[in-house]
């Protein structure tokens, strides 16, 4: 097997002596991989989504270079992936090119054959059917079969039409994510000849996603007293965010106990749970305690997928509710969140069928996100804001649709719901910071360009710990939108110096900085791209950075807006006494990326 780094793995494998072959030989080549194929999909049966091998990703061994074997009798391997380093390059390589070439395209693009087309492709390259409407995300669509989609019916676009193919954004098979989503894109394309993407469609789709989860709320008995202390369900504990919530729950003297929601997965929860407190410096103690409840399920299925007596226990008892869990992937359309925000309505039905004097509060986290196409000026107020403020992005038109969908079922029903839409968070007590978000990818990057970028902006990032401490003051809150962010800004510079300084490297302005990263990553084939992204890794997310206006002084840096928390800092005393942030913090991250390897 081989893949470490790349997007997706391969295999090379050595035919027993009366079976070898030149693999140039492409009809024995394909024979070949034709009968070992059903034995590789048993085992893609048994194998995580991104270990799943393809057809295409299969090298047959040379006899001119045959395997060699240790003392054991075990393969080489690190030499024979070291040996076949042109091939897997080149494998690499072929695949950002990769089509279903056999395919013949419609002879004209209008709907009908569109939709048989694409139908044809999606299904040739998916391991099970889908349906004409089914979110092809949903259904186990990765970003390599992702690829080949986009390929094949981009290559049929330029066999059939004068479309000028490089212009069409490389994202679209994650917008258009259903076989009838994607042949009416491209049945409109090919008649305008460019993209037609409109607000007007983002915003309709957003509020019919809305009103399709607004209807027949049920309605709310009191049945039984209120307990003494809080009980809690909070999802997604793996993440820092979550994971920082959990412990600090675990040890409130106001809280009895703690259901800890989370998706099923490969690594069993409690193994990942562990593992994340550890990182965070979170006391992996409190998991013993009785009050914790760590719970995997599918959260798509009735009753959140639970057993039913479960499921009573959490309805009959649960005072609050702390939606924490959300799909982060920006490339996906709204419609590949769908399943997210239907999460958020079989909460509020939950909290609805709650036999207490009064339903669980409901606190969803939201995201900064949803203010992104504000007009900048003074910091954004804390309240509701129109869905063409949160277009453009799934993930951010996603958040709207939830925090819609709870103001419409607090207008209606006896539910309380607070949204609070959280900024830039950093590391966690430990330093903990995700190295694949943007700013960890941006000092990684600067490392190896030599340079860091400076601003003439502000920053209010706040903490992982400070953000939960907030979360959790906020939880009666009866102020339906809040923002968390720090109320005590701190200049870029505060942050980017003594990184430089402890880094040894140069300040150069933003503008060069980002120039320099452009230069790098362009006008690269496949495999030099994938060597690239390693060292430069700010190039997966270029036009974010790209989006940063050096000249606006009314947005902060990465043109995030400002926020007004004074709501938030009323409710919250974390927020009233939380200090600035400081060089000590920035370098503390620093430690943590260098631990992790990032550095």
């Amino acid at each position: 097997m081989f893949g470490r780094g790349r997007f997706n793995a391969g295999v090379l494998i050595d035919p027993r002596p009366a079976s070898a072959f030149d693999p140039a030989d492409q009809e024995k080549l394909v024979d070949f991989r034709n009968k070992i194929w059903p034995t590789v999909e048993k085992m893609n049966e048994f194998a995580p989504q991104h270990s799943r091998l393809f057809k295409e990703m299969i090298i047959v061994a040379s006899p001119k270079k045959p395997f060699s074997y240790t003392a054991k009798n075990t393969a080489r391997r690190l030499a024979l992936i070291n040996e076949y380093d042109a091939e897997i390059d080149a494998l690499y390589a072929a695949v950002d090119e990769s089509t279903q070439a056999d395919l013949s395209p419609p002879s004209t693009w209008d709907l009908p054959s569109a939709t048989t087309f694409v139908r044809e492709v999606v299904n040739r390259v998916l391991k099970d059917s889908v349906g004409d409407n089914d979110d092809l995300f949903q259904k186990g669509c990765d970003s390599l079969q992702a690829t080949w989609i986009r390929n094949s019916l981009l290559h049929a676009l330029r066999d059939t039409t004068k479309l000028n193919t490089r212009t069409v954004t490389s994202s679209f098979v994650y917008q258009y994510s259903s076989i009838n989503a994607l042949a009416s894109f491209l049945s409109r394309l090919a008649s305008a000849g460019h993209e037609v993407i409109s607000d007007k469609e983002r915003v309709e789709a957003m509020l019919n996603m809305v009103e399709k989860y607004s209807t027949e709320f049920p309605t709310h008995t009191s049945s039984v007293s209120a307990p003494a202390q809080d009980v809690i369900l909070l999802t997604g504990t793996t993440g820092g965010i979550g994971a920082t919530l959990l412990g600090l729950l675990a040890a409130s003297p106001e809280v009895s106990r703690v259901y800890a929601l989370n998706r099923r997965n490969q690594q069993p929860l409690n193994k990942r749970q562990h593992a994340v407190f550890k990182d965070r410096g979170i006391d992996v103690t409190l998991l013993d305690s009785h009050k914790v409840v760590l719970i995997e399920t599918d959260l798509g299925g009735d009753k959140l997928g639970l057993p039913l007596e479960l499921w009573e226990e959490i309805r009959t008892s649960v005072t609050h509710i702390i939606h924490n869990a959300w799909p982060v992937n920006f490339n996906l359309s709204l419609k590949s969140f769908e399943p997210a925000v239907k999460t958020v309505r079989d909460l509020i039905d939950l909290s609805l069928a709650s036999p207490l004097p009064k339903p669980p509060q409901f606190v969803f986290i939201s995201s900064v996100g949803v203010l992104r196409h504000l007009e900048p000026g003074v910091p954004v107020k804390e309240g509701p804001v129109d869905a063409s403020v949160a277009t453009g992005l799934g993930y951010s038109e996603s958040k709207w649709v939830a925090e819609k969908l709870l103001s419409t079922a607090s207008n209606i029903t006896p539910l309380q719901s607070v949204s609070i839409r959280v900024g830039q968070v950093t590391g966690g007590a430990s330093g903990a910071w995700n190295s694949t978000e943007w700013f960890p990818s941006l000092v990684r990057t600067s490392v190896s360009l030599g340079c860091l970028p400076t601003l003439h902006k502000e920053v209010s990032w706040i903490s992982a710990v400070a953000t939960a401490e907030t979360i959790l003051e906020m939880r009666n809150s009866s102020v339906a939108n809040l923002h968390l962010a720090h109320p005590r800004p701190v200049s870029w510079s505060t942050i980017m110096e003594p990184i430089a300084q402890h880094l040894a490297l140069d300040l150069v302005p933003y503008d060069e900085w980002f120039a320099q990263l452009e230069k790098k990553s362009s006008g690269l084939g496949a495999d030099a791209e994938v060597e690239m992204l390693r060292q430069f890794p700010a190039a997966k997310i270029l036009d974010f950075f790209s989006h940063e206006k050096s000249n606006s002084i009314s947005v902060e840096a990465m043109g995030i807006p400002r926020l007004d928390v004074s709501e938030a800092e009323r409710i919250s005393t974390t927020l009233q006494k939380l200090p600035p942030l400081t060089g000590d913090d920035a370098l503390r991250w620093v430690a943590y990326w260098k631990q992790a390897g990032l550095l």
